[in-house]
């Protein structure tokens, strides 16, 4: 089994579930590796959801 390498871990933090510092500290803990922290919005996901409804509904 071969080992992955990583520079970093970015997290996408889309405001859905709450993450406390001391998991994420616990989990660089673990890996060894950075951790960065994006929020991103869900906005593209949302506009997918109503289109493929409508395209249902049509």
């Amino acid at each position: 089994m071969a080992a992955i390498i990583a520079d970093k871990i970015v997290y996408l933090d889309g405001g859905t579930q709450v993450i406390s510092d001391e998991d994420i500290i616990e989990f660089f803990n673990f890996a060894n590796v950075p951790i960065e922290i994006k929020r991103i919005t869900l906005d593209n996901f949302r506009d997918r959801v109503i289109k493929l409804c409508k395209t249902v509904n049509a």
